[in-house]
């Protein structure tokens, strides 16, 4: 088996390609394919392939292939934001474990 590495000028073009809003969803889609057989970028990936599937703006077909990629890569659910409380409760843990208070 021959493994070959794409090199990281090529992985710079994909990404290009992927993460422009100005750029066809079809080659948008099939840049972060190529990014996700790579394993580069996995949660940016998966949540602009969320994106891409669920605007109204992009073709059916395009949508489809979309959706079948986050079904390959296993993402069911809508990229989750941080709420307030768990980040003020993320940062009280944080300021715990790693800021030594003077007492």
């Amino acid at each position: 088996w021959n493994i070959v590495m794409i090199t990281e000028e090529l992985v710079n073009e994909l990404k290009l390609i992927a993460y422009a809003e100005a750029a066809k969803p079809v080659n948008r889609v099939a840049a972060l394919s190529s990014l996700a057989r790579n394993g580069i970028d996995k949660d940016k990936v998966r949540n602009t392939l969320y994106s891409i599937a669920t605007d109204i703006d992009t073709p059916d077909a395009v949508k489809v292939r979309a959706i079948d990629l986050l079904d390959k890569l296993e993402v069911y659910t809508a990229p989750e934001e941080i709420k307030q409380e768990q980040l003020e409760s993320l940062e009280k843990t944080l300021m715990e474990q790693y800021v030594r208070t003077a007492e």
